[in-house]
This record gives C-alpha cells, sequence and structure tokens, in this order.
C-alpha cells in the first residue's frame, strides 16, 4: 500500500508558483502539507496551535529543507482573529490559488461554544471557514486556477438542518451537530458554484473517509475511549495520509470540474483512493442553501460583519 501511495503522489502535477492556504496545523492539515511542498507550492498553514504549526513545518523542512511553508495564526473560535487573519493574507498574498478549509473539531462531550458565544462546531467547521472564503475570494478569482476545497465528511450524509432550531438550542447531539456542519460544506460548495460560476473560482468538496487523525484525540469517557481505539485498527480506518489524498487531488489534478466531489473509493467509501463520491440530497436544494447563507450572514452581521 504504501508504494501504491507513494506512486499516487509522484503523479500529481507540480504546483510550482502556486499560494495554498490550508487551515490547521497537524493531522491532515501536515498530510496536505508535505504533499504540497514537494510539489513546490507556496504552503500557508493556518491554525490556534503555534507550537503544532511551527513543529510540523520543522517535520516537513527535515525531509524537505527546499519547501516553502509558513505559519499564520488564526482561532477560527474568534472571529476577530479570523478577520485579522483575512486582512493580512490579502495584503501578504494578491493572488491564492488553492484554500483548503481543514481545520475542525469533532463530537464534544457536551455543548460548548467560541468566544463569540456561538455553538462550537458550526463556527469552527463551517462559519468561519465561509468568512474566510468570502473575505479571499478577490484573491482566488486573481488566480487562473482558483480553487476553494471544503472539507466534508461521511457524518454529513443521512443529516438535516433544522432550521427551527439552528443552533442547537432546543436540542444538543454532538455527533448531530458536527455531522451537520460537514453537511454544510457540501451546501455552501453548491451554492458558491452557482454564485460564483462565470469566475475562473472552482469550488470542490473532499472528505478523508475513516482516518486515523488527531480530530478524535480530545475525545473522553468510555465510549469514545473505545471509538478512538477502534480506529487504530487498519480494518476499519485509514492511515492520515491516505485519507489526505482525497483532499490534495481536489487541490491539485488537472481534471476537477466545478463542484465536484471527492472521497475514498472503498465501501461506503470510508477507505481508499480518490474517486468522484455523490452529494447529500439535501445539500442539493437551493432553498436550504439560501436559507443557511442568511442565516450564516445575520450571525456574521451580528458581530459587525458583511458578506456581499
Amino acid at each position: 500500500m504504501k508504494k501504491k501511495i507513494l506512486d499516487f503522489i509522484e503523479k500529481i502535477p507540480s504546483q510550482k508558483g502556486k499560494t495554498i492556504i490550508i487551515t490547521g496545523t497537524s493531522g491532515l492539515a501536515f498530510n496536505i502539507a508535505e504533499i504540497l511542498c514537494k510539489k513546490r507550492a507556496v504552503v500557508v498553514l493556518a491554525g490556534r496551535n503555534e507550537n503544532k504549526g511551527f513543529e510540523s513545518i520543522k517535520t516537513i523542512r527535515e525531509s524537505n529543507p527546499k519547501a516553502i511553508i509558513s505559519y499564520e495564526p488564526v482561532d477560527l473560535g474568534d472571529l476577530r482573529t479570523v478577520t485579522q487573519f483575512i486582512n493580512k493574507m490579502n495584503v501578504k498574498y494578491p493572488v491564492i490559488d488553492v484554500l483548503i478549509n481543514n481545520a475542525g473539531v469533532m463530537n464534544l462531550d457536551k455543548k460548548k461554544y467560541t468566544k463569540d458565544g456561538l455553538e462550537i462546531h458550526y463556527q469552527t467547521n463551517f462559519l468561519s471557514h465561509y468568512y474566510i472564503t468570502n473575505g479571499l475570494i478577490e484573491n482566488l478569482k486573481n488566480s487562473k486556477d482558483g480553487r476553494v476545497i471544503s472539507l466534508s465528511s461521511v457524518a454529513g450524509y443521512n443529516k438535516k438542518l433544522h432550521f427551527n432550531d439552528f443552533y442547537f438550542d432546543k436540542r444538543f447531539r454532538a455527533y448531530y451537530a458536527y455531522g451537520c456542519s460537514k453537511l454544510e460544506a457540501f451546501m455552501i460548495t453548491k451554492y458558491h458554484q452557482e454564485k460564483y460560476k462565470n469566475t475562473n473560482v472552482k469550488f470542490l468538496v473532499a472528505h478523508p473517509g475513516i482516518s486515523s487523525t488527531n480530530l478524535f484525540s480530545g475525545f473522553t469517557g468510555f465510549k469514545y475511549k473505545f471509538f478512538r481505539f477502534f480506529l487504530k485498527l487498519p480494518i476499519f480506518a485509514q492511515s492520515s495520509l491516505m485519507g489526505s489524498l482525497n483532499i490534495a487531488y481536489a487541490a491539485t489534478a488537472t481534471d476537477v470540474k466545478n463542484g465536484d466531489s471527492y472521497g475514498p473509493k472503498g465501501l461506503f467509501h470510508l477507505k481508499g483512493f480518490p474517486t468522484k463520491v455523490r452529494y447529500p440530497r439535501f445539500s442539493k436544494n437551493k432553498v436550504h442553501q439560501e436559507m443557511l447563507v442568511k442565516l450564516s450572514n445575520s450571525t456574521l452581521a451580528t458581530n459587525l460583519i458583511t458578506i456581499v
């Protein structure tokens, strides 16, 4: 399998001269960054954990001294820092070729809130990325082949957004909240595909299947410890590197089309090399997409942020 992975990476076209921003500093973000650095891209890792960011950069440079990679601070749970990040990227990188909205949290034991007072899955996994995408859209338009990749998940299937309890004030289920934030990745990709269809920016969605990443590191309690143990079994989960190939493919492949969705080729799209996968039915409904955007714009407006 390792040889097949290396062969797959070898076939990825050169990304020399391209600027690629990845949210996250470890796990999938590290694997994606490592691949793209090998392909000579200018890579920016953006996240709240400075130590992990520089540790990932150090590790990448140990095997690839010529890697062009840097770290930028941003806390997706704090819209103030997201605004600062957007402003800095607008000045520093007039042309952005690829934005990978990767960072996220999953399945906390009880309902938690961000610094802005929002449900943590919604803001971290979706809202802040939605804000970043809109804040950097002109930079992406300046690229000859701009791309935005949103990270979805198998958890995004078989979910529905309950707009009468959008923020889970009446009923909160951690895994369902996580799944909804990943359903929103599908929805916003479809929405942006249509909104920016007359530009040179492609909007894509990809998921890593069931991969052994640090997304599960915060789990506590018996059932979560059992789940983490289960994920270490190769028969059930694949490596983080294998999962990252789906995102790397969406970011680099020459045959992608606007709106494409990628995930593992194996059974139930849990493991395997990249292939096109379907969208959840709920995500394709334009009314649902517009309601998501309206609610999210309203949420941002409450924080004095306007989306055009």
